[in-house]
C-alpha cells in the first residue's frame, strides 16, 4: 500500500467529488491492504456514478472473493448492462467472462 498515493487521491476526492476515478483509484489502492474498505468505496462509487463501467468488474470480484455469489453476480449483471449501453466490447467480454466462472 502506498500511503502517499492514498493520502493523494482522498485530498482529490475530495477538490473533486464529481470525478468518479479518484474514488474509484483510491479503491484500487485499498484491494492490497484493505479489501472491505475497498468494497465500501466501490458500492459508493456504483452509487454516485452508476454509468462508471470499471467499478463493476471489480466490485463484481470483490464481492465473489468475500463469499457474496449472488450480490456478485448482480453487479456483474448491473456492469454487463451498461458495457452493452455504453458498446464497450472489452469491458463486456470480461465482465462476462466473470460471470460465467463463478
Amino acid at each position: 500500500m502506498n500511503t502517499q498515493r492514498i493520502e493523494m487521491l482522498k485530498k482529490l476526492v475530495l477538490e473533486d467529488p464529481n470525478d468518479p476515478f479518484y474514488p474509484y483509484a483510491l479503491a484500487l489502492e485499498y484491494l492490497h491492504t484493505q479489501r472491505a474498505e475497498a468494497m465500501f468505496i466501490l458500492r459508493d462509487v456504483m452509487d454516485k456514478h452508476s454509468d462508471y463501467l470499471p467499478s463493476y468488474y471489480q466490485a463484481g470480484l470483490l464481492s465473489i472473493e468475500f463469499g457474496q455469489l449472488e450480490e456478485g453476480q448482480a453487479i456483474l449483471e448491473k456492469g454487463i448492462a451498461l458495457a452493452q449501453k455504453q458498446n464497450d466490447r472489452k469491458a463486456l467480454n470480461e465482465l462476462q467472462s466473470l460471470l460465467e466462472n463463478i
